[in-house]
């Protein structure tokens, strides 16, 4: 089916977008959402059964009023032919129904909100929306990311880690230069052991929210990462992986590399088992999460996530093989003085926050100091 809408099309620093009313049906047939590990292009994060479910209930019960734009992006080539223009502002728009070619930057919870509810009140599939249309060039699509960085980050609590690992992405996909694809596997492994690896002690503890202070966690993601860089390439070379730039293939040796790093950790909190405090908090969204760190103790912030990765790596290149630099690991944290209260706030290891810092962090573990 192909319907036509008045609609207007306008600029802002060179961005075009076009603006309309739809309803609801017509939104839900030609778009979809860009799934970060599922969509080639993919930045956004599953849809959240708690909150469209919520506003499932509040539309049926309450008739409530969406006011708020939903904001859709596509490719303009994809739809320049079902332009019409009337005059420089005002033109015709072509649309068919179920070629999903538009994205959805935002209002998913809403739009999957409206589907659940129009199962049981069929009158919804006419609810009418305002819709935003961001036209994009096929070779720029980053724009689509920044601009729901720019939407989440600033008016809403969403969560918006998945748009730091994306722009890597689109870096691979030829959509922006290729930066540094040592800095992407790195970001991409402090994801996977703050998210995915369920027995992980950075699990919920890195920090990918920059404009929020109120996120949970006890390490910033850059902070991570500078401290995981040296070790990750060792890894790498250690397991003599091939670095391409190929997502599938960064992603496998991102997870191998998160896997061992996990193992380096785990030994780390059975020799200072109450440094480590396993506790239910609430995540954005109002769901429970569970953590493992402590904020009284340096072992998981800079200090010790530097020094501790430093003689883990000096591990590797010290042994023929991983499970032998995890062996040597394991006697080292043995041998070591150093006792858990000794990585309370205050104490030890207070004040050793930059490079020399964590070198002699790295020494007093060591017994050298």
């Amino acid at each position: 089916m192909v319907d036509k809408f008045n609609a207007f099309y306008y600029k802002q620093n060179n961005q075009e977008y076009i603006s309309l009313v739809l309803p609801f049906r017509i939104v839900n047939n030609i778009s979809e959402v860009l799934v970060y590990g599922k969509d080639k292009y993919g930045y956004q994060r599953e849809l959240s059964s708690n909150h469209y479910n919520q506003i499932k209930r509040n539309i049926l019960k309450e008739n409530i009023i969406l006011p708020t734009s939903i904001i859709l992006s596509v490719n303009k080539s994809d739809i320049e032919s079902n332009i019409e223009v009337i005059d420089d502002n005002f033109i015709r728009l072509k649309i068919e129904e179920g070629r999903r070619v538009f994205r959805v930057v935002d209002g998913q919870h809403r739009l999957k909100g409206l589907e659940e509810a129009a199962r049981e009140n069929s009158d919804i599939n006419d609810y009418m929306l305002n819709i935003v249309i961001l036209l994009t060039d096929k070779n720029n699509r980053i724009i689509e990311v920044d601009t729901f960085i720019d939407i989440n980050s600033k008016a809403k609590k969403i969560k918006t880690d998945l748009t730091l690992l994306a722009k890597y992405n689109y870096e691979i996909l030829g959509e922006k230069p290729i930066d540094d694809v040592y800095e992407h596997i790195c970001v991409k492994v402090a994801y996977l052991l703050h998210e995915k690896i369920e027995d992980s002690v950075w699990k919920n503890a890195i920090k990918f929210e920059f404009n929020s202070s109120k996120s949970y966690g006890i390490i910033e993601v850059n902070a991570f990462k500078q401290s995981i860089m040296p070790l990750v390439k060792a890894i790498i070379d250690k397991k003599q992986l091939r670095v391409v730039n190929d997502i599938d293939i960064i992603d496998d040796i991102a997870m191998e590399v998160a896997k061992i790093i996990n193992l380096q950790w785990k030994l780390i909190k059975e020799r200072w088992e109450a440094c480590f405090e396993e506790k239910i908090e609430k995540d954005f969204e109002n769901e429970f999460v569970k953590t493992y760190y402590n904020t009284k103790y340096y072992i998981q912030k800079t200090t010790g996530a530097n020094s501790l990765n430093m003689i883990f790596n000096d591990s590797i290149q010290d042994t023929v093989t991983l499970e032998g630099a995890l062996e040597e690991f394991k006697t080292i944290l043995k041998k070591s003085l150093i006792k858990s209260d000794d990585w309370l706030v205050g104490k030890k290891f207070s004040g050793l926050t930059s490079g020399s810092g964590f070198k002699k962090a790295k020494r007093f573990i060591m017994n050298e100091q």
